[in-house]
């Protein structure tokens, strides 16, 4: 059975403080968070974590989508954006995160329209 330690929990809140404050000085910070701000906010019910995962998802969308929502840059070739933005969903119930793991699953090793690969080098053996 768990129990609440109060030292873990001030010490999460400063490190969620401290995340949530790059985020807004830079306006990125990695997106892998996602899943430990969800899995957060699921064990303590505390949602301060998952809404700085929000704000990097916004980041993200604008970082890898137009206006339109049209994909302007493929993600790398791990599967980590598709799975943040699930998780995310899960989280929040948003559908516009699992809408947007859809589009990044999509366009997951799409071919540029002259046919060479895009962020993803061909595998080595």
């Amino acid at each position: 059975m768990c129990r609440k330690d109060p030292k873990l929990v001030k010490m999460m809140d400063k490190f969620i403080a401290s995340v949530d404050d790059i985020v807004d000085e830079t306006g990125e910070c990695f997106f892998g968070g996602a899943e430990a701000s969800v899995a957060y906010y699921w064990a303590t019910g505390k949602d301060k974590y998952m809404k700085v995962s929000e704000k990097i998802a916004a980041h993200t969308s604008k970082e890898f989508f137009d206006a339109k929502g049209n994909p302007i840059k493929e993600p790398h070739g791990h599967g980590g954006m598709e799975f943040s933005h699930a998780r995310l969903y899960q989280g929040t119930g948003d559908p516009k995160y699992l809408e947007m793991a859809l589009k990044f699953a999509d366009m997951r090793g799409m071919p540029k329209p002259d046919g060479s690969n895009r962020n993803n080098p061909p595998y080595l053996f």
